[in-house]
């Protein structure tokens, strides 16, 4: 399972092409004058030599609490608003077939009075992180991606269980660090 995606620029909702009606039933309110919203362009290849229902599993942003808005084919609707994953499912793929999914990542109170025009550097600080997103091959998973690369790919010092470890996470704003020492390893 191969899977890539790009993301946009983080824009004010009514700069997005985000869907309004789908935006709005987000919590916290994002339409609220301080979100911003940055689009995910996902691309799923099931390089399998079997077809399989594929799903593609994205965590939450790691730091402050976030929405996701979903482009299903059913209609878009709003994830989140708690530290929950949000699913994708693609149906049935076939081997070497590629699907396409869009999303949109919600950054509530983004905007701020002291900042309401925040450039990517002060939006990176506040550690826009989402964890990896992990395919499902007929419900099952098929182990941790073993390429993880490019500009957002953030690698993280953390504890766990008295045990230090490297998480990867990835950068939904372009300016955050590559690499964070333990001290600023965020808390999912």
């Amino acid at each position: 399972m191969k899977v890539e995606g790009h993301f946009g620029l983080p824009l004010r909702p009514s700069e997005s092409d985000v869907d309004q009606t789908a935006l709005s039933e987000c919590t916290p309110p994002a339409p609220d004058g301080r979100a911003l919203v940055v689009r995910l362009d996902l691309t799923t290849t099931l390089e399998s030599s079997l077809a399989g229902e594929v799903t593609l599993s994205t965590s939450p942003v790691v730091g402050p609490l976030v929405s996701f808005v979903m482009g299903f084919k059913e209609g878009v609707r709003c994830e989140g608003g708690e530290p929950k994953n949000a699913e994708a499912n693609f149906g049935s793929v076939q081997p070497g077939q590629s699907v396409n999914f869009t999303m949109w990542v919600v950054l509530p109170d983004a905007i701020t009075p002291a900042d309401p025009h925040p450039s990517e550097h002060a939006l990176a600080a506040d550690q826009w992180l989402m964890g990896v997103p992990t395919p499902l091959v007929n419900g099952k998973g098929i182990g941790t991606p073993n390429k993880l690369s490019g500009p957002r790919v953030v690698r993280c010092r953390h504890e766990d269980f008295g045990v230090a470890g490297y998480e990867h996470y990835i950068a939904v704003v372009g300016d955050t660090p590559t690499t964070m020492v333990e001290s600023e390893c965020p808390v999912a």
